[in-house]
Parts: C-alpha cells; sequence; structure tokens
C-alpha cells in the first residue's frame, strides 16, 4: 500500500489473549435486505446482544508476537464458519480510516445461508456516545468506470448499528461479535460465492448518513496469511479520495505491502447448521425464592423495556440465592439440533452475581451454563447448550425449562436488591 501508507500512520495489532469481555447491545436502527424475490425488505428499531473482546496494539516495527488462533466459545457447536480472517497474530488498521470494503469469497456451505454471527474489529479513540457501523454488501464488481463512481452493483444488504462506545472499557482495539440469529426481523442472506463487503463508522444518524468518523473509529484487518477458511484478495477499497463518501470507486483500490499484512478485514461469518429456528416464548414462570414486584410473563417474551421485576426473598440457609427465577416453554418438537437460551436483565445493585440454568430432563437436574457478576444496566447474553441438546426438552410434553439466580458476592449498594428481566427466549434449530 505504497501511497496510502505515504499519508497515514499504519498500526499493528498482537492478539495477546482477552485483558476483558464484554456483553452489551447494540440497536439495529435501520435495515434492508433483499427477501429470496430480490424485493427490499425493511427492519429497523430494535436490539440485539454484542460481544466485544479487547486486543492489543502494537507498533508495525516491533516482531510479530507467537501466533494465536481467534475464540469461538460464542458459536454453539453446531454452527458453520463459512469465512474466518481471524489469526490472532498481527492485527493492523490505518487510524484516519473509517470506510473501507473488502471482497469476501465465501465456502459454498453458505450460500443463501442467514448469517448466525458476525464477528469484526474496530479501533476506537471514543468510549462515549452512540456511533452508527453502517455494513453494506454488494454482490458484483464492474471495472471501467473511472473516479467517483461505484464500482459496485446489486446490492444485498444495507443496516445501520448504533454502537453506544461506553460499552468499549477505554480506547483502543477491539472484536466484536453480533450475535444476528437473536432477532427473527434479520433475514441478511448468504450470497453465493463471492461478495464486496463494506464497513462504514460513521455518527450516528437514523438513515445512516451521518459524518464518516476518520481518525476516530477505524476498522481493523488481519495479516500473517490467506483467510483460514474462505478466500481474499490482497487488495481492499478504502474510500478515500477525496474524502470518504460512501461510494467505492477502482480508483480507490490499494493494499499493505503484502505478507505480512495482507489487506483482508478481521473477519469470521458463520450460519447456523441446518434446520429450522424456532423461538421459544415462555408460558410460565414462578419466583422459586424472590418477591414479586412487577411485570407478568409477556414481559419475557420481548426485548422492549417490559420488565419482570423481582427482590430478594427468604432463603432457607445462606448459600442459597435469594433470587431463583423459574420459566418454562413449550417446543414443537424434543428432536433438535442446538438450543440457546437468551436473557436480557439487569441488578438493581452492584456486588451480584448472576446465573443461568437450564433443565436437562433426562438426568433430572439443572445444568450450570453461564456465571457472571450480574450487570447494573439492561445487557443480552445467549447461553448455549453445548451437547445433547435434545435431553433439554421433556420427552412426550415437549416442556423447556430455564432457572436464572442472583445472590449477593460482595458489598450491595441497597439492602433490598432485586432483578429486572426484560427478556427470556429459548432458540432451538429443528432438522
Amino acid at each position: 500500500m505504497k501511497q496510502f501508507l505515504c499519508s497515514f500512520a499504519v498500526l499493528c495489532l498482537a492478539g495477546t489473549g482477552l485483558a476483558q469481555t464484554v456483553y452489551g447491545t447494540a440497536e439495529v436502527v435501520y435495515g434492508k435486505h433483499r427477501g429470496p424475490n430480490g424485493e427490499w425488505q425493511h427492519v429497523g428499531g430494535f436490539e440485539i446482544p454484542i460481544v466485544i473482546e479487547k486486543i492489543t496494539a502494537r507498533d508495525v516495527s516491533q516482531p510479530v508476537p507467537p501466533k494465536k488462533t481467534g475464540l469461538f466459545d460464542y458459536l454453539v457447536p453446531q454452527d458453520t464458519i463459512i469465512y474466518n480472517n481471524d489469526r490472532g497474530s498481527n492485527y493492523f488498521y490505518t487510524p484516519e480510516m473509517a470506510s473501507a470494503l473488502d471482497d469476501v469469497f465465501i465456502i459454498s456451505a453458505g450460500n443463501n445461508q442467514k448469517w448466525r454471527t458476525l464477528t469484526l474489529g474496530v479501533n476506537t479513540l471514543r468510549n462515549s456516545g452512540t456511533v452508527m457501523l453502517r455494513l453494506r454488501t454488494w454482490q458484483n464488481f464492474t471495472a471501467g468506470r473511472g473516479a467517483g463512481v461505484s464500482a459496485f452493483d446489486l446490492e444485498l444488504w444495507d443496516y445501520g448499528i448504533g454502537i453506544n462506545t461506553s460499552q468499549f472499557p477505554s480506547p483502543g482495539a477491539y472484536k466484536f461479535t453480533l450475535p444476528l440469529y437473536s432477532d427473527n426481523r434479520i433475514n441478511m442472506r448468504v450470497p453465493a460465492n463471492q461478495c464486496y463487503f463494506a464497513q462504514q463508522w460513521r455518527e450516528y444518524h437514523v438513515l445512516g448518513e451521518g459524518t464518516f468518523l476518520e481518525g476516530e473509529m477505524s476498522p481493523i484487518f488481519s495479516g500473517d496469511g490467506e483467510p483460514l477458511i474462505g478466500t481474499s484478495q490482497d487488495l481492499f477499497w478504502f474510500d478515500y479520495n477525496p474524502a470518504p463518501n460512501g461510494i467505492y470507486d477502482e480508483t480507490e483500490q490499494d493494499w499493505f505491502n503484502g505478507t505480512p499484512n495482507e489487506a483482508n478485514f478481521l473477519l469470521t461469518a458463520a450460519i447456523g447448521q441446518s434446520g429450522t429456528l424456532e423461538t421459544i416464548r415462555p408460558v410460565t414462570y414462578q419466583w422459586f425464592r424472590g418477591q414479586h414486584v412487577g411485570g407478568n410473563v409477556g414481559s419475557l417474551h420481548f426485548s422492549d423495556d417490559n420488565r419482570l421485576q423481582g427482590n430478594k426473598g427468604i432463603v432457607i440457609n445462606q448459600n442459597e440465592a435469594p433470587i431463583q427465577l423459574v420459566t418454562e416453554g413449550f417446543a414443537s418438537t424434543n428432536v433438535i439440533n442446538s438450543m440457546s437460551f437468551n436473557l436480557e436483565s439487569m441488578a438493581t445493585s452492584v456486588g451480584l452475581q448472576q446465573t443461568v440454568e437450564l433443565f436437562n430432563f433426562v438426568s433430572g437436574q439443572y445444568v450450570l451454563l453461564d456465571t457472571r457478576n450480574a450487570p447494573t444496566t439492561d445487557t443480552t447474553i445467549s447461553v448455549n447448550v453445548p451437547s445433547n441438546p435434545g435431553q433439554y426438552v421433556e420427552s412426550g410434553t415437549n416442556v423447556v425449562r430455564a432457572q436464572v439466580t442472583y445472590k449477593a458476592i460482595g458489598p450491595t449498594s441497597i439492602s433490598n436488591w432485586g432483578c429486572r428481566v426484560d427478556m427470556g427466549t429459548w432458540d432451538i434449530i429443528k432438522p
């Protein structure tokens, strides 16, 4: 990348392990994607989870550290990774680049499937206020149009994702995952083989047309070789001459001088195992321990700020959690490929621990699947059953059961603390 390197400093990032993982939310401000008939389908105005992982920066002149593989603990075992360029050994970015496009060649297993998870990277100088990540993807490239004219045709989707940058603990480099499967309204389909994938970091705007955040937010690339799954040419389009405008023309093509800095986005994409997605919403709930404050079973159905509320109750012994919320729903079948439980919740005090357990009807016991410090702001997580998901659906009745608990593990800010649960649903994949 000769001319571009003359204008901008280029830094590299070394994957030296996770210093911190943050589970937060992002807002699908607007979105449009082409449906099976080729017509645009529009969505927007809802939240999805986001998983943010800290990575560490180094100067490009420093030695490349030992290679590390990426972490995929947010994927269920049945997921199929259709593109993976996350080597973890040579992350780099250009500070002034707020908008760029990369070619992505996806393995054929993904053709026309729904995206499940999407992992990207960003270097940010912001950690307050909301910005917009605009994701746009085209099917075709056409040469010969010259400067100022888009070289890309047949747009497949255009989504504006609002991200509150206070979820980034400090300025720096991060990779983050968007579990797109968390809301059925997102129906972005994987294109057949090659597509052209653009990231635009912009000021928040409901139509996605905010000012480009040059010098503040930058996409991250991953070098040290070709993508591990799928392929990509060693080039990208940088949307800069004379200034970012969201149009990627053929004169804006560049690269990072080859090995070890192959010019390909840090990008991992996965689809779920083939089958039918079913979302199970609870039909009953019980405060096994705890006191009801407000809300009803319908409060658990959607992420809509209509919350089921409870405060701590009386326990028989000190080892018990003073809040134990049990919910049940019904699946249409107990023959399933995968199961996950989606929880959006918050606690009213610091110093609490939150656990999520799902009931295994074969063993007759709850299985602990997630333990964490209870968040004090609305936070969404998706917990996956690691194996034998059919055992978590009762034979004959098709009942599914979950338990969420809270207990103090340190000083609390109020004595009569409680929890507020905005959503608690199951997702299953049926053959």
